[in-house]
């Protein structure tokens, strides 16, 4: 099997990259759309861990409320179903796209849009433009690394979560189907100063 993990990003480069689609400011109505849902879909991928292909095939009728949270059902391989608690701020940008661009409840999040800035929201958008969006923001935001993919916005999820949260939790979490794949993850294995022998409080 794979033993080296993706890439993760640091923290601070991550949060360069979802606050870079600056819709706020945007210089049209276009671009406010555009970068809107850019801001959504690296919150999702970068911030919830999400897979490219589940956020490529969620739809708004997707979000509903669980437990007292907002959340996002997503299909995973093999159609295991996962409830991912949504962020208050994407979930707040989401009601902002909705209200303005979106026609109706069942239509894609990340539908295409075509030149005139209408969205095709009967149509997911491609594997192809996902990667490019998150490599378009990248850029944008002055990281180095020219291999920043949808699944590195995963693998810094798992590492940050990694870091507070113990294994299961994350494993389950994350949707992992063994806790061996997030394993993988786990920085701090390789880390001599997080090694047992340097928690234990001995006299020798």
């Amino acid at each position: 099997g794979r033993t080296d993990p993706t890439p993760a990003l640091s923290n601070e480069e991550r949060q360069r990259l979802v606050i870079a689609p600056d819709f706020e400011n945007a210089r049209s109505l276009f671009d406010r759309q555009r970068c809107l849902r850019d801001r959504i879909l690296l919150a999702l991928l970068f911030v919830h861990g999400i897979r490219r292909e589940e956020a490529r095939l969620a739809r708004f009728s997707d979000v509903t409320m669980n437990q007292g949270y907002q959340v996002l059902t997503v299909r995973q391989k093999g159609g295991k179903i996962i409830t991912h608690r949504l962020h208050p701020k994407v979930y707040h940008y989401m009601q902002i796209y909705r209200a303005e661009f979106l026609e109706k409840d069942d239509a894609f999040l990340f539908g295409g849009l075509t030149r005139n800035g209408i969205s095709k929201s009967d149509q997911p958008m491609s594997p192809q433009a996902i990667n490019y969006i998150v490599q378009f923001w990248a850029r944008k935001a002055g990281i180095k690394n020219s291999r920043v993919t949808p699944h590195v916005g995963r693998a810094t999820v798992i590492t940050e979560a990694l870091k507070k949260a113990p294994l299961q939790v994350v494993s389950r979490g994350i949707g992992h189907a063994t806790i061996e794949t997030t394993a993988r993850y786990d920085r701090a294995r390789t880390r001599l100063d997080q090694s047992p022998m340097s928690f234990q409080q001995v006299e020798l």
